[in-house]
């Protein structure tokens, strides 16, 4: 078994620096992935895939490890660049509007682009295109490259939708069957126990596992077993079905009427509420905070409406005007929403509000277009776009961001009784929130050791640790480790992940 390292890290804050000493080893052997933030461990490739789920914090309450460990040679100067690890951050050029930075995809081409889904820390995206048909198209490194995917076929995809971590998809088809992908749209299965369909838009739980769909002119349809089986839900009556948004844990509901009232579920929806105090509207999309508290509906020709009260009441948002509104997003707190106007009918903005919806602010700097779908990441701060016809455009806050830099040792291969490093690790947070910071190794045989307890980065602070060495004991065993550090917000969504592999001989 291996033992970790002790960690020497030091804040900077203004001209203050506090040296924090942490030695914390606790061993993970029952945990499964989900467990630590949703990470899976691809032995097939040292590229990270950086997750975004709802999950609780990482308990620290564990058995400590008997064997002490030591770091040697440590120092507090700010990380240097040697080796990068396996991901590193990088920022496209773009253009700036009101806080975010924009840049134009061009590598999945100019399309119709229907649906967007986005992982929660905004890496992996998916899009999917129609008019009258066409294919389904995945990003692993937020827009800058995009594989299409034929295994699902060229069809009239109406909608698409993402897990948490970006693993699991559904996407469904207007005059077809709803299709679901376990490998981030490598592969696809068609789920035809749902029957051939209209199917319009659909919502997706945090893990995956629960889905809701809409029928336009029939029955919203639900899943829990991530679209193998599902339930016809009769209760809110078969009706011209269009958007529908999901609470991370699928038990709240919320659909929408093109041309009635808003529906809301408590119990992933087995029954719905008629909601009339929004009005009779054309609705076209709806967006749902994490807790299904917060939502944002957005009519065509019309204005947006938003609830704090899971839809028992509603309220109109003028100051974003009256628009052909087409699609809308949010973050998991609710706060920050992005929608999209024009939507084939007529060339209009993206627009976006860091209050709640009370406020709104045109994107100009992402063009006036025919915008369709659009996508956030769980803070807010990745934004991603489609017109009809369009480029895929992806956005960045460039007023709050987190920068996270780790740097993999440069011999990644050490033998018993030797010491791993160096290695060094850098977070800025430049943003206005706070995250928190662990470390853990996964080694060969499955088990998870959590090197410290948590390290809170405040806004405007740095965390800066270089030249650690990690001793790697006489008994620990052989073969391939990993070393992360995964970075959650406040929520205890992880925020985004960055590791190096290692080999023990």
């Amino acid at each position: 078994m291996f033992y970790g390292s002790i960690k020497k890290c030091v804040f900077m804050k203004k001209l203050r620096i506090l040296l924090i000493c942490s030695v914390f080893l606790f061993v993970f052997s029952s945990y499964s992935f989900a467990d630590i933030g949703g990470i899976g461990i691809d032995t097939t490739t040292t590229a990270s895939t950086t997750t975004a789920s709802t999950t609780t914090a990482p308990t620290t309450s564990t058995t400590t490890a008997s064997t002490t460990t030591t770091t040697r040679a440590t120092t507090t100067t700010t990380a240097g660049t040697t080796t990068t690890a396996s991901t590193t951050t990088t920022t496209a050029s773009g253009t700036t509007s009101s806080g975010y930075t924009w840049t134009e995809r061009t590598s999945a081409g100019s399309r119709y682009w229907w649906a967007i889904a986005s992982s929660s820390d905004g890496t992996k995206i998916a899009a999917a295109t129609t008019n009258p048909s066409g294919y389904i198209y995945t990003s692993t490194d937020s827009g800058t490259t995009w594989t299409e995917r034929t295994s699902a076929g060229s069809r009239n995809w109406t909608s698409i939708v993402s897990s948490s971590d970006g693993t699991k998809l559904a996407a469904g088809v207007s005059g077809g069957y709803i299709y679901t992908s376990t490998d981030s749209g490598t592969t696809w299965t068609e789920r035809t126990s749902a029957g051939s369909r209209y199917w319009r838009l659909m919502a997706l739980s945090s893990d995956g596992a629960k889905i809701a769909a809409t029928n336009y002119g029939g029955y919203i349809y639900t899943s829990t077993d991530s679209g193998t089986t599902w339930t016809e839900r009769t209760s809110a009556g078969s009706r011209v079905w269009y958007g529908i948004a999901s609470s991370s844990d699928g038990t709240k509901l919320t659909a929408v009427l093109y041309g009635g009232y808003i529906y809301t579920s408590t119990d992933s929806g087995a029954t719905w509420t008629e909601r009339t105090s929004a009005g009779s509207r054309y609705w076209w999309s709806i967006a749902s905070s994490s807790d299904g508290t917060k939502l944002a509906a957005a009519a065509t020709s019309g204005y947006i409406y938003l609830s704090t009260d899971s839809g028992a009441t509603w309220t109109e948002q003028t100051s974003g005007g009256n628009r052909y509104w087409w699609s809308i997003a949010s973050s998991s707190d609710g706060t920050k929403i992005a929608a999209t106007a024009g939507g084939g009918n007529s060339s209009d903005y993206i627009y976006t509000s860091t209050d709640s919806g009370a406020t709104w602010t045109a994107q100009t700097s992402a063009g006036s277009r025919n915008w369709t779908p659009i996508a956030s990441s769980s803070d807010g701060t990745k934004l991603v776009a489609g017109g009809y016809p369009t480029y895929i455009y992806t956005g960045v806050s460039s007023s709050s961001s987190l920068t996270h830099t780790l740097t993999a040792p440069t011999a990644t291969a050490v033998s018993r009784g030797g010491n791993l490093g160096p290695y060094s690790s850098t977070v800025i947070n430049s943003s206005s929130s706070t995250y928190y910071m662990y470390a853990y190794v996964y080694t060969p045989s499955g088990t998870w050791l959590v090197l410290n307890s948590g390290i809170t980065i405040s806004s405007g602070q740095t965390l800066s640790a270089s030249n650690l060495y990690s001793y790697v004991p006489y008994g620990a065993e052989t073969g391939t480790y990993y070393y992360f550090e995964i970075i959650y917000d406040t929520s205890w969504n992880t925020y985004e992940y960055k590791y190096f592999t290692y080999t023990v001989y």
